[in-house]
């Protein structure tokens, strides 16, 4: 199975974990944990992608 996930969503998670109090141990373990699932795909988001994804909250983009 292949899966993808965006830097933003992990920054996000470890923005929560830190929310619930999570050890800098805690956030490292999840972020080692990531690489030990075949098939996961981390996509790094560039600024145009960040642009994009704004215009389209707004309507403004078409999506392929």
């Amino acid at each position: 199975m292949r899966s993808v996930v965006t830097d933003f969503i992990i920054d996000s998670i470890i923005i929560v974990m830190e929310n619930y109090e999570k050890t800098p141990d805690d956030i490292a373990t999840f972020l080692s944990s990531l690489l030990g699932y075949k098939g996961l795909t981390i996509y790094f988001l560039t600024l145009p992608d960040r642009i994009l994804a704004a215009r389209y909250m707004k309507g403004q983009a078409l999506v392929p």
